[in-house]
């Protein structure tokens, strides 16, 4: 066992060597937030350790992964033999199987926390019973004097206000009745320890805003956190994400409502729950309409905005709804994005209104549009492509609502022709293939679609990445649609016409969803396994068969899950983001 590897298992055992020094037990009662100071900025719990050893083990997914070549290699080497051998003296000083002593270690719950005035990180543990503390420290000092044999002890020991504590390379580790505490800062475990003893009122669990944040807190749930904001910003740290402008247009309308948040408010808190079927994050801050004023195109008068109902197709792998006014964010960019930002913008916003005739892009192009948006990108069927292109990519395009068709219709069709041109000469001076433009008209749509033209030397397995692309432009009513193919462009007309999410009149309201299908990202994958394992063999240096292998692994993992998505929530006075990755059955 290397030096290092010792150092560590000496700081992850030592936790019970203190268990002969507690305190009286009156003082159990006491939770994890009256003993850490106010000044504590982050602060995280898991209540019931038990619970979620037992559901991880019990998983569906722990038998899929037991059937992973890769864990299968893993579980015989000598590495985990060595741990299976240090697990079975662990089990033996603890007189109970592995997960049972780690229940009971941590039987009261597990709680993390970050010190602002002292710079401190602590670790509090709450065992079930001194006893399992007395267990925990016979394993650990024999652990350690196994481990220290022929070094000087690494292990050093000292006293405060009557408690033993002891130090191993700068982590102090002591012990508060059935209480474990782990921390890298004198300070923080002195104010732990006072608290303890003196039960004063300078605590975090009598902090305002951490009383706020409890207050939200879900009756069951598998972790909490807490964050104070205001303290972080205040002192300065990544001063960028709180000065409420972004770098980029993309980001701008991805997070530029969130960056007008963070800007203000005071903290946030976040509940993680995990289940046999799934596991959800849903991140929660104050929030008021004033501190959104200046991005009212993010969020709608009054937070009105609402995204429509996600379009699913049959080979979706991403769709992205949301409430955008994109008119009003890019008249306003000057105000929401860095000096840099803008002046990129300000040079694009005059080339774009050359292409559109003069016409204003801000006001008059994004302002003939709705702000209801969705992009969608699905997977190509390989049997679809004229000419198979090598690396097949997948289909996209924006899902957009005219304000009045009859006048843009001719517009947005005369620039995208121009566009193909323009596309056209500059493949030309490049040796690339040309587009051929054709055109479609039905009762239901009016159809501008341009294809890649394959030469006599295209028409084999390695055609260029061209090909995957056939650029289309459909009206519909007053839909639009541009896509980088003619068949996702046409199935998206044909799909019925997204419509407001039904929601609760009183609750709040979706402002952007995404959703996430995984089968299908795995088909992306096995349509390019040749391509990908080619790539990795010349990235690292790999065999065929190791670059088969970890390619492989990539393929098993992303198997574990079926679907995942995100949704920001809006009310009058707060903001809501929840994730949810849904596990294969």
């Amino acid at each position: 066992m290397s030096n290092s590897l010792c150092t560590a298992c000496k700081v992850a055992i030592v936790c019970g060597a203190f268990a002969l020094f507690a305190v009286p037990a009156s003082a159990q009662q006491i939770t994890a937030a009256h003993l850490l100071p106010k000044s504590t900025v982050l602060y995280t719990e898991i209540p019931e350790p038990p619970k979620l050893i037992e559901l991880l083990l019990k998983h569906p997914l722990r038998t899929k992964i037991e059937q992973v070549q890769a864990y299968r290699k893993a579980i015989k080497s000598p590495e985990f033999l060595k741990f299976q051998l240090g697990v079975g003296l662990f089990e033996g000083h603890m007189g109970m199987p592995w997960n049972e002593a780690l229940a009971a270690i941590g039987a009261g719950g597990i709680y993390f926390a970050f010190d602002a005035k002292s710079q401190g990180a602590a670790v509090l543990i709450k065992a079930k019973d001194l006893d399992t503390l007395i267990n925990l420290r016979k394993a650990v000092f024999q652990a350690i004097q196994v481990a220290s044999q022929g070094n000087p002890d690494p292990i050093k020991k000292g006293e405060y206000r009557g408690l033993t504590a002891y130090e191993i390379n700068k982590v102090k580790i002591t012990a508060l009745d059935s209480w474990l505490l782990i921390t890298n800062k004198d300070d923080l475990a002195k104010q732990i320890v006072d608290q303890h003893l003196d039960s004063g009122s300078e605590t975090l669990a009598k902090q305002e805003d951490f009383i706020a944040a409890v207050a939200t807190k879900p009756e069951s749930f598998t972790a909490w956190s807490y964050t104070d904001i205001a303290t972080i910003r205040d002192a300065g740290v990544m001063k960028d994400l709180y000065s409420g402008r972004t770098d980029n247009i993309v980001a701008e309308m991805l997070i530029g409502g969130l960056v007008s948040n963070l800007k203000h408010t005071r903290y946030s808190s976040a509940v993680l729950s995990i289940d046999n079927t799934q596991v959800q994050l849903s991140v929660r801050t104050p929030h008021t309409a004033e501190w959104a004023s200046d991005r009212e195109y993010y969020f709608g008068s009054d937070h009105s905005g609402q995204a429509q109902e996600p379009i699913v197709l049959l080979d979706s792998i991403f769709t992205l709804s949301t409430y955008r006014d994109l008119s009003q964010m890019w008249l306003r960019a000057g105000d929401l994005m860095t000096d840099k930002a803008n002046d990129e913008l300000a040079q694009a916003d005059s080339q774009l209104s050359t292409f559109f005739s003069g016409k204003d892009f801000g006001e008059d192009i994004l302002g003939s549009l709705f702000p209801e948006i969705q992009i969608v990108v699905t997977r190509q069927n390989p049997e679809d492509f004229v000419v198979k292109p090598a690396i097949k990519l997948p289909a996209f395009a924006i899902v957009a609502r005219m304000r009045e068709p009859e006048a843009t219709v001719p517009q947005f069709r005369r620039v995208f022709q121009s566009f193909i041109g323009f596309i056209n000469v500059l493949g030309a001076m490049n040796g690339q293939p040309q587009l051929d433009l054709a055109m479609e008209s039905t009762d239901k749509m009016k159809l501008i679609a341009a294809t890649y033209v394959p030469e006599s030397e295209d028409k084999d397995s390695q055609a260029k990445i061209n090909f995957n692309f056939s650029p289309s432009l459909v009206f519909a009513g007053d839909r639009m649609v541009l896509a980088s193919s003619r068949q996702l462009a046409t199935d998206l007309v044909e799909a019925p016409a997204p419509t407001a999410i039904k929601i609760d009149s009183s609750g709040p309201k979706p402002n952007t969803v995404a959703l996430l299908e995984v089968p299908m990202m795995r088909e992306i994958l096995a349509d390019n396994r040749a391509q990908l394992i080619a790539q990795n063999m010349l990235d690292k240096g790999h065999s065929q068969e190791a670059a088969e292998q970890e390619i492989e692994v990539l393929m098993a993992i992303i198997d574990l899950f079926q679907s995942g998505d995100i949704t920001l929530f809006t009310t009058a006075d707060s903001l809501r983001l929840e994730g949810t990755l849904q596990v294969s059955e």
